[in-house]
């Protein structure tokens, strides 16, 4: 219970921030045309986006009374297409941190930077127009100020591939809608880049099709979009070059190879079979003669305008210099957004526009959080959004257009975008939809002759050097570090791994085996020679990896972690076994279906499922029969075709029903708290991956055994809890078969600040110690839009449409019809429970040649 004063004291803060948040300096304009006035308790949605590595990802951000508390993506966005990616969901977190910097310095900061001479800027890489304008304008006036741009994610490598390739900057967009093949060199396009969320959706349209395409993955490590391949062709990430050129010479390309693995064969064949319905795809941490042979590849087959187009770069300055690494010798050196720690850059005097307090900094000038600032940006074709505020900032934060006009002069941010806008009538209609009309890059048709580009990748290629190679790649949950702060990605299990609040070094069975490792066991990596640095990690054996490759992901170190840009990415690796052992905080610790896939997550190849005869339903045996209600009777569907284990549906839920994160030592102890989780299992060769909820049962096990009533069932088929009946018997996990349960050991939301509570959705109660707690199937939702059907936070988060809620008494809505088809199955049918979420069995389509 919370005391009266208590509470008086919350509602008074709470008033006082929304009445200075509410009549903000700049209007600003909701999605949906409604009318001025707020109505309490009716939220409001305002399109917006966020911005990662210099790409827009446009947004619908969800307020309260002039409160921001969930993120969606935008429908009209070209990045977005209504889905978001965690980075967007988890924003509302990082929004409310306590811990941000402060803003208080701002006017002696700002007046010592603007008598500064000698100044070097270093910016993360942008499209913004805003900012753009900003730099051609402190390049005129004022020579003595350099401007570089840095970030770890940015595709230095690819553009310079174009540049090998075209003879300038191009970026690829691909439609894998129309490929019926795909081949990703070490390409985590699923879960990394500014095409992620439409290519995710793109793909998975096609794998829940009737004519699913075929996916291929060459490369080193398990990611999102290699665990969901047909096929794995595992190999270092420094041989990817040569299997690419391998490749290259068995579709007609250059001389064959002398004695080409049984995969590639296969690979090339599929690819000559269809010509002009295929992509080949290359990572960003492949060096640019590998992205300059997929564009080859792509020429050569047929599909330059059909499954890949071309056109310029939105980002500022793309392949220039000025991305290369910023060199020192400034007296001042001021970087907006960018980690000074991860720099050499020394200088007299350091500034870092931050969020958070910079380590190796002079000054920290606070910065603005994303949902505080004006600005705009671009997305991967183009197409300019206006970023726009849904709250005052709350830390007196401020943004890169800010530091920059205090060397190019000028307006406030504000004022610099919206002088973009030739009329009002254009900009009220750019802040309602969130997407600038006609600002989309126009296409081009670059000029490529395939056997040159392939021919000079083959001169230049050089024989890569034996051993063990370490591969770091930017982490899916914390990215290049940006995201070490908060707290739900922190504690969102890695997708492949289920990891969480820390990275570790990965090793294949085999490799493990061969060091004598276990999960667990801390291992020492350094280099042959010694010359180089040593980190120590926890070494975790995933299934699918490399033999000769140990993988560490970048973005830790910060707290939680290790830093694996100490030692770098390379060959020459040497793995010593310290004897130590490290508590993993693993959310799942068993993957084998143990012969159980029918009745957990069933998988079949394309030819198994064209072949098969569905069994017959049956009616399961009872003494009793629940009476029908009339009205909706919800159910939901999930197709483990589409789904590809991102676990934004995870990050959605926790955002949408005040879901706490527990910690490291909590989740040691088995008792994390989300609602939703993704499991994953190994079966042979395939990796899958089954997001589990609450199956909201007819036939509930949890109702039967509860003492006090507290979880029943709603006449339209929710298992409900009612929290303030709930005595913490904990009967109902036990007798739980699916292990959805969670219990509040602790008030978890009790150490929270006035600030972070204002994260809380006011629809959805914030549970007390002592309760269970569990999936609702968005309830407040549904009671909010009944009697139609809402979107789930899951379904609406989720880029590849995987997830379908409805009337499953409706027999036109989608979930009826996908329920009664013949890949629907529940988990766990044999006990009985009647489900109401059934799965779509998954659907490989493997290449006849290789089984």
């Amino acid at each position: 219970m919370i005391a009266r004063r208590e509470l008086l004291g919350w509602l008074g803060s709470s008033f006082a921030l929304a009445a200075c948040t509410r009549a903000p300096r700049e209007e600003i304009l909701p999605y949906a045309q409604r009318p001025p006035e707020v109505t309490p308790g009716k939220p409001r949605y305002y399109a917006t986006a966020s911005v990662l590595d210099g790409y827009a990802t446009g947004t619908l951000v969800e307020s309260h009374e002039g409160r921001p508390t969930k993120v969606e993506g935008n429908p009209d966005h070209p990045a977005s297409l209504g889905a978001t990616s965690a980075f967007e969901q988890a924003a509302i977190r990082s929004l409310y941190d306590p811990r941000r910097a402060r803003g208080d310095g701002w006017d002696r900061a700002a007046a010592e930077l603007r008598a500064a001479r000698d100044v070097t800027l270093v910016l993360e890489p942008t499209s913004s127009p805003s900012v753009a304008a900003l730099v051609d304008a402190i390049r005129s006036r004022r020579p003595d100020v350099r401007v570089a741009f840095h970030s770890i994610g940015s595709p230095r490598a690819a553009w310079e591939g174009a540049r090998v390739a075209f003879g300038r900057v191009l970026e690829p967009r691909y439609d894998l809608r129309r490929a019926d093949v795909v081949v990703a060199l070490d390409a985590d396009f699923l879960g990394r880049g500014p095409q992620r969320l439409r290519l995710a959706r793109d793909l998975a349209a096609r794998r829940g099709s009737a004519d699913p395409s075929r996916l291929y993955a060459l490369g080193p490590l398990v990611t999102i979009t290699s665990s969901v391949a047909d096929h794995r062709v595992r190999v270092r990430a420094v041989d990817v070059l040569a299997r690419a050129l391998d490749l290259a010479g068995l579709v007609g390309l250059g001389p064959a190879p002398v004695a080409p693995t049984p995969e590639l064969r296969a690979i090339a064949r599929d690819l000559l079979a269809r010509r002009g319905r295929s992509a080949v795809i290359a990572g960003d941490d492949q060096p640019a003669l590998v992205h300059a042979v997929a564009h080859a590849l792509n020429a050569f087959l047929g599909n330059v305008a059909s499954t890949v187009t071309y056109a310029p770069s939105p980002i500022l300055d793309a392949g220039e210099k000025s991305h290369d690494a910023p060199a020192g010798g400034a007296s001042t050196v001021v970087h907006c957004g960018v980690d000074p720690s991860r720099l050499s850059l020394t200088a007299p005097r350091t500034a870092c526009l931050s969020l958070y307090p910079a380590a190796g900094a002079t000054v920290t000038l606070a910065e603005a959080h994303p949902l505080e600032s004006w600005g705009d940006a671009r997305a991967f074709d183009g197409t300019t959004s206006v970023v726009q505020p849904l709250i005052a900032p709350l830390f007196g934060g401020r943004t890169t257009l800010d530091v920059l006009a205090l060397f190019a002069g000028g307006a406030g941010a504000y004022a610099l975008v919206r002088g973009r806008f030739a009329d009002d009538r254009a900009w009220r209609r750019a802040l309602r939809r969130g997407v600038v009309d006609g600002s989309a890059l126009a296409t081009v048709t670059p000029e490529l002759d395939p056997s040159a580009v392939v021919a000079r990748a083959r001169a230049e290629a050089r024989a890569p050097a034996p051993g063990i190679e370490l591969v770091t790649p930017l982490d899916p949950r914390l990215h290049d570090g940006r995201f070490a702060d908060n707290a739900w990605l922190l504690e969102l299990p890695q997708p492949v791994t289920t990891l969480t609040w820390t990275n570790a070094a990965t090793f294949s069975p085999a490799a493990a085996a061969r060091l004598g490792l276990a999960d667990g066991d801390e291992v020492e990596l350094g280099r042959e020679g010694g010359h180089a640095r040593v980190v120590r990690a926890p070494a975790l054996v995933v299934a699918g990896q490399a033999d000769d490759v140990v993988g560490l992901n970048l973005g830790w170190g910060r707290g939680h972690g290790v830093d694996a840009a100490a030692i770098g990415a390379g060959t020459g690796l040497v793995v010593t076994k310290t004897g130590a052992r490290v508590p993993l905080p693993l959310v799942q610790l068993h993957h084998d279906l143990a012969g159980r896939g029918e009745h957990i997550a069933q998988h079949r190849t394309l030819a198994e499922e064209r072949a098969r005869k569905p069994p017959p339903r049956r009616r399961a045996l009872t003494l009793y029969q629940p009476p029908r209600h009339e009205g909706p009777q919800w159910g939901m569907v999930i197709d483990l075709s589409r789904c590809i284990g991102c676990g934004v549906c995870t990050v959605a839920c926790q955002a949408e029903n005040n879901v706490p994160s527990v910690g490291a030592e909590e989740v040691l102890r088995g008792r994390v708290m989300h609602w939703l989780r993704i499991d994953r299992y190994v079966a042979g060769d395939e990796l899958i991956a089954q997001p589990m909820l609450c199956q909201h049962c007819e036939k509930a096990p949890c109702e039967y055994v509860c003492p006090v009533g507290a979880t029943t069932h709603s006449p339209d088929g929710i298992n409900e809890m009612t929290y303030n009946r709930c005595v913490g018997t904990r009967f109902c996990s036990n007798n739980c078969p699916y292990k959805v349960r969670r219990f509040n050991w602790f008030d978890y939301h009790r150490a929270e600040t006035k600030t972070e509570e204002l994260a809380h959705n006011p629809d959805v109660t914030v549970r007390e110690r002592g309760v269970i707690e569990k999936c609702t199937f968005c309830v407040q939702r549904l009671r909010a839009h009944a009697p139609a059907a809402p979107l789930t936070a899951c379904q609406q988060a989720c880029p590849a449409e995987a997830i379908v809620f409805g009337d499953l008494e409706d027999e036109r809505a989608p979930v009826a019809r996908l329920a009664a088809s013949d890949r629907a199955y529940a988990a766990l049918e044999e006990l009985g429970t009647e489900p109401r979420v059934r799965y779509l069995a998954k659907i490989r389509n493997p290449n006849p040649e290789l089984g």
